[in-house]
């Protein structure tokens, strides 16, 4: 599950209409967070399992 990495990144958007259009670049983009430290943190999760 994903949901919490977005979560503990500071993107607490899960389900927000705006969320719906926009890539992951945007979403970071407008909070802030760097894309490459959330794009890593994901694949991080994904090779855990």
């Amino acid at each position: 599950n994903l949901i919490p990495v977005l979560l503990d990144a500071g993107m607490h958007c899960i389900g927000c209409p705006s969320a719906q259009g926009e890539s992951l670049e945007e979403a970071c983009m407008v909070h802030g967070i760097d894309v490459n430290e959330v794009v890593d943190a994901l694949n991080s999760k994904l090779s855990a399992k």
